[in-house]
């Protein structure tokens, strides 16, 4: 029963499934949590009362794992970084901008099989990611025969500006940008997005530089006043004494 259970869960992950969703959450420092939900109603004939109790109890002991039994939809989160090889992360700190770009070349569908074998009691099998670089059509024409529904997710902390892979264009709405697998899958390239925000820290030092600027600005014409003045007061003192000189001499 168990080696049937696991085997559903596996195809089912391996795009078997009819509707899947991954939603892949950043943030500013390039980590992310992918979360990849799927429907296994499909295998709805195969999968007996006692298979859905083991697979909900065994749901539950797992973290990153739920199981909604009345619509048999299963949801699988893993926490992933640049490190683990799925995706390129940079930050270009320009002025007055950051850019930030997340390249990603591969979907961890091996960490997801991994965690339903260890799920399930079973540690053993070797599975591999999707490579969106190579040729996936085969998957796409399978997905497409049986009409299947697959999105890619992607949220950013930011607003995003461009999500692409290769000419199919992601559906961008503020701070995500949803691809359509499917035709993500009939084409090689990675997904690539752009984000652009302000670079406080540059604005910051730019607008403390001014401020030093205006005030030894002010300094030196306040200097430059005080000399003019005293310089008046001097000129006005020498025309005093003159005067008084004059005077004294008129008198003799």
């Amino acid at each position: 029963m168990k080696r049937i259970l696991i085997l559903v869960l596996i195809c089912a992950i391996s795009w078997a499934a009819l509707d899947q969703k991954y939603e892949q959450t950043f943030d500013n420092q390039g980590l992310s949590t992918i979360t990849k939900s799927f429907d296994i109603s499909i295998f709805s004939a195969t999968l007996s009362d006692d298979m859905l109790n083991s697979l909900e109890n065994n749901c539950k002991l797992s973290p990153g794992c739920s199981f909604n039994r009345s619509s048999k939809q299963i949801s699988i989160s893993e926490k992933l970084g640049p490190k683990d090889g799925y995706y390129q992360f940079s930050a270009d700190y320009g002025f007055p901008f950051t850019t930030y770009t997340i390249k990603i070349d591969r979907i961890p569908n091996d960490r997801f099989s991994a965690d339903v074998t260890r799920m399930m009691g079973i540690d053993e099998g070797s599975y591999q990611a999707t490579d969106l670089n190579e040729d996936n059509s085969g998957t796409a024409m399978f997905l497409k025969k049986f009409r299947a529904n697959a999105t890619y997710k992607i949220s950013s902390p930011i607003a995003i500006d461009e999500a692409a892979a290769g000419p199919v264009a992601g559906e961008i709405n503020g701070n995500s940008a949803t691809f359509d697998l499917l035709q993500l899958m009939n084409q090689k390239g990675p997904i690539v997005l752009k984000a652009h925000e302000l670079n406080l820290t540059y604005i910051i030092i730019l607008a403390g530089i001014i401020a030093v600027g205006a005030i030894a600005l002010s300094f030196k014409k306040s200097g430059k006043s005080s000399m003019a003045e005293k310089e008046g007061e001097n000129e006005k003192e020498e025309e005093t004494i003159e005067a008084s000189k004059k005077k004294k001499k008129a008198k003799k």
